[in-house]
């Protein structure tokens, strides 16, 4: 297993530990991108967008730093070219 798979494992793990409503399907869908996180905690939570912004924040902050560098080098590669109106960390 890749440093990048152990990684993906870890951090997968850890948004089950979190929210765990999510479905396997909506967890591999995400492959890094946190920000899919939020459309996904508004359907399985009833969360306003701003209220599962605010989880995926605190989510993203208690990351390990390793984790949270893969997580943003992975959503700035996606948002090169079309940025996310707020901000990723």
């Amino acid at each position: 297993m890749s440093t990048t798979d152990c990684n993906w494992f870890e951090l997968s793990e850890k948004i089950k530990a979190t929210w765990s409503r999510l479905t396997e399907s909506d967890i591999e869908a995400m492959q890094w991108n946190l920000d899919l996180v939020v459309n996904k905690l508004k359907k399985h939570y009833g969360y306003t967008r701003e209220q599962a912004q605010r989880e995926l924040q605190y989510f993203k902050v208690t990351l390990s730093d390793e984790l949270r560098a893969k997580v943003i080098q992975h959503s700035v590669f996606q948002y090169k070219d079309d940025p996310p109106e707020y901000s990723l960390i």
